[in-house]
């Protein structure tokens, strides 16, 4: 995390200190000197306005009527997560310090302890990116796929085979984003998208062609007609 702000950062989801926060404004406050971001809280009792400061209105809390609005700096605290491919690299890659912690023997109950023989070649294995057929990313902070260097890698890295991409529980809030994950793995047939942060309007509509099967659980934002 680094106190330079991202570009293209409003409309993003954050954790700060546990609390977790969409970006309604970046730039000045009145009153006060440098930049300011201007945040619309999940939590209802951590805001303390709805976006206005001494009259002016900077932005507007949009996802309830209730008034959880901040301004705060951008600190290093700041947790603005991670790309579809940081997040695979992380989840996937295993490096030699991971491999000496990975269990030498497992509990065989009556029969006592039973050497765990091919735990790191199945470690190995799952760190080579092209191969994969599902992308596992649950929970994994995800917010999109960065800048287009990240995008052409990731096409490259895992846009071959992957089929099955599950994205639950990340930092999505535009479908647009989702729709251009799609377009740059290409192949993606499955894909769970639960427990994000969508916003409406939301056209589900603009999806990838081979995308047969789609979930979408669990998000406080919409509504059954959103979709």
């Amino acid at each position: 995390m680094s106190t330079n702000t991202p570009t293209h950062c409003e409309g993003r989801w954050v954790s700060v200190d546990g609390h977790h926060g969409i970006v309604r404004y970046i730039g000045p406050v009145c009153g006060t000197s440098g930049e300011w971001l201007g945040i619309e809280w999940a939590d209802t009792q951590r805001g303390k306005h709805r976006g206005t400061k001494d009259g002016k209105q900077y932005f507007e809390c949009s996802l309830s009527a209730e008034t959880k609005g901040s301004f705060i700096r951008n600190v290093d605290r700041i947790d603005w997560g991670q790309t579809v491919l940081e997040a695979t690299r992380s989840r996937y890659i295993v490096d030699a310090k991971e491999l000496e912690l990975l269990p030498q023997t497992i509990d065989g109950r009556r029969r006592g302890k039973i050497e765990a023989v091919g735990f790191d070649k199945i470690a190995k294995q799952q760190g080579m990116l092209d191969t994969l057929l599902v992308l596992g990313l649950d929970s994994q902070r995800v917010y999109g796929l960065g800048n287009q260097v990240d995008q052409r890698e990731t096409h490259q890295l895992l846009g071959a085979n992957a089929r099955t991409l599950l994205l639950a529980n990340n930092y999505l809030t535009r479908w647009s984003t989702v729709a251009h994950i799609l377009t740059t793995l290409g192949n993606i047939e499955t894909l769970d998208v639960s427990a994000n942060h969508f916003e409406p309007p939301l056209d589900s509509s603009a999806v990838a062609p081979k995308l047969d099967t789609l979930r979408l659980d669990s998000s406080p934002s919409l509504a059954w007609q959103d979709v």
